[in-house]
């Protein structure tokens, strides 16, 4: 990309032949050799194409393109041009002392009797990238020109500067084009992953993760990545799916200590002094090891792993549901990638969020559901509360009842709204009383509907069915399963029974209605391929204590069951 006209130096000495406006179209020759480089390439090219065009205009030899990084302030050579490949101590430290120097103060500095590489004297000239995200500084570095010539005019300083600010623009540029790129590529992880949401209702956060995760690797060039859930008490995380699934290294299922895995452990617990070190960068949002083998985060099982499997860096992204850090991703570079690019991470940062924000309006949903057989219940129970007021005939007793069900179900409206997706607790629950609750309040979200017609059946045991977990959870559990065996009846009427029953071990609930679902329907729900929200809510949360959700079929009757932990107060 070199100029074929003369150079500056050539021009100014009066060598060639030229007025000022030819040696002015020269000069602007050069600039637009700068201006026109191709934005849309690599850095090392860019700087390639520069070099060029600064070399052979100013009459120079080689060329280093210094920059400081933000974070730890340390220099680094981002290309060179015609210079030794190997560059002495010597030379790196004078490098870097006129580098830093330019950056500071922002105006060249020429240095005549330079012995470097056989090398007469140098020109630094600053180049400043703005960076366009909020808050953040500009990106500073310099240009290194080095000569074999003694000394350079002023003239040839001031074009230097000209075309070193140039260097910034076409800098500047590719950085415009790279944000536009990452910007398409969030849309699409947006639209991929609300579009999975939608089609897929009731999904784990293991499961958007591996559907998503297929697709994302052709666009961010993802070599192998895990996913973990951490346990409730923080204490452990837990892999629960890796990619790619075949041919992989991934132990799905395994379970860690984060007291024992301190890469793990900092991720979890965010509990690191925050920087850019040299083997590891750990900010709030990720945490970069940039050298599995040398970090202070890996256990000498890590290293050892990454050693055998070609592991060259390894990113953490924790994802939060709420303040706490509930999952972690974790993806690996291996040997044909050996690092994560600034927009790299940004892209899988921006996906677990989107991660993390697609289940919470998942959850969300799920809260909604669960709003209705309470608000049809308060409808219910007011207008029976205003028939009695407005007939004259309202007894304190009946008035007294019918306000404390409204209140109470007033009361599990708010804990729905302040809640969200509740699976654990420590409450002490007797099963029969909280199911006989329930029944009595569906009961009258029949009638609120038009099934009044619906014969109900109640068996419970005299003794207490004592489990622990959360209350609201229980009763979402129960309010679903009523709330779907009476959507399943027959417009002409039907049955409703529900009944507990418990042994030395487990507690269990059952809620039969009449009629049979298909073959078909059955099956899903045996190969947990459940259809319907409901059902989805039902089997996550008695999983979340400890339990679980089975159905059955009777020659006219469906029963769905659910079977919980049975809870005894120890004796003595």
């Amino acid at each position: 990309m070199g100029l074929t006209r003369a150079t500056l130096g050539d021009l100014l000495s009066g060598q060639q032949k030229c007025d000022v406006s030819s040696a002015l179209e020269t000069i602007m020759s050069a600039v637009g050799g700068v201006v026109e480089i191709n934005p849309d390439q690599s850095l090392k090219q860019i700087m390639q194409d520069a070099a060029e065009v600064i070399v052979d205009f100013l009459g120079g030899q080689a060329v280093v393109f210094r920059f400081r990084e933000s974070s730890t302030g340390r220099l680094f050579t981002l290309a060179s041009y015609r210079m030794p490949e190997d560059p002495s101590p010597a030379a790196l430290a004078l490098e870097d002392s006129v580098a830093a120097e330019v950056m500071d103060s922002g105006d060249p500095k020429f240095l005549a009797g330079v012995e470097v590489s056989g090398f007469r004297s140098m020109l630094a000239l600053p180049i400043a990238v703005k960076n366009l995200a909020e808050g953040e500084s500009a990106v500073r570095g310099a240009i290194l020109l080095y000569l074999t010539r003694p000394s350079m005019t002023k003239t040839e300083i001031l074009v230097a500067q000209a075309l070193a600010s140039k260097v910034g623009h076409v800098l500047a540029r590719r950085r415009i084009l790279e944000m536009k790129r990452l910007s398409r590529k969030k849309e699409w992880i947006v639209e991929k992953v609300f579009a999975k949401v939608s089609l897929e209702k009731g999904l784990k956060m293991k499961d958007l993760f591996r559907m998503m995760v297929e697709e994302l690797a052709d666009m961010i060039k993802i070599q192998s990545c895990s996913f973990f859930a951490v346990s409730e008490d923080g204490r452990e995380v837990v892999l629960e799916s890796g990619w790619p699934e075949s041919g992989g290294y991934h132990s799905v299922g395994g379970v860690f200590s984060l007291d024992e895995h301190s890469h793990l452990a900092a991720a979890v617990r965010q509990d690191q002094p925050i920087g850019d070190f040299p083997s590891e960068r750990i900010y709030h949002s990720y945490i970069l090891i940039k050298d599995p083998i040398q970090s202070r985060l890996t256990t000498q099982n890590l290293k050892a792993f990454a050693a055998s499997h070609g592991i060259r860096s390894i990113l953490y992204v924790p994802l939060r549901i709420g303040e706490e850090v509930r999952y972690l991703l974790v993806f690996d570079a291996l040997e044909r990638k050996p690092y994560f690019s600034g927009e790299d991470i940004e892209l899988l940062i921006f996906f677990g969020k989107e991660l993390t924000q697609a289940l919470e309006i998942e959850r969300l949903d799920d809260i909604l559901h669960d709003f209705k057989n309470p608000a049809i219940a308060l409808a219910g129970f007011a207008r029976r509360i205003k028939k009695l007021v407005d007939s004259g005939e309202a007894s304190r007793e009946k008035l007294s009842e019918y306000a404390e069900i409204v209140m109470s179900e007033a009361t599990r409206l708010q804990e729905l709204a302040m809640s969200v997706f509740p699976t654990r607790g420590g409450e002490r629950i007797d099963l029969s009383a909280l199911a006989a609750e329930r029944f009595r309040i569906n009961r009258e979200a029949l009638r609120e509907i038009g099934r009044a017609g619906v014969a109900l059946r109640e068996d419970f045991p005299p003794e207490k069915l004592v489990v622990t977990g959360s209350r609201l959870a229980l009763e979402r559990v129960l309010d679903n399963l009523l709330n779907n065996a009476a959507k399943a009846l027959s417009k002409n009427g039907g049955e409703l029974a529900i009944r507990c029953s418990g042994d030395d071990i487990m507690a269990l609930v059952e809620i039969t209605n009449s009629g049979r679902m298909s073959e078909e329907v059955l099956r899903r729900i045996l190969m947990d391929e459940i259809g319907g929200r409901g059902l989805g809510i039902v089997r996550r949360l008695a999983a979340g204590m400890g339990g679980s959700l089975s159905v059955s079929m009777g020659e006219d009757s469906t029963t769905f069951s659910v079977t919980l932990p049975r809870f005894f107060e120890e004796e003595g």
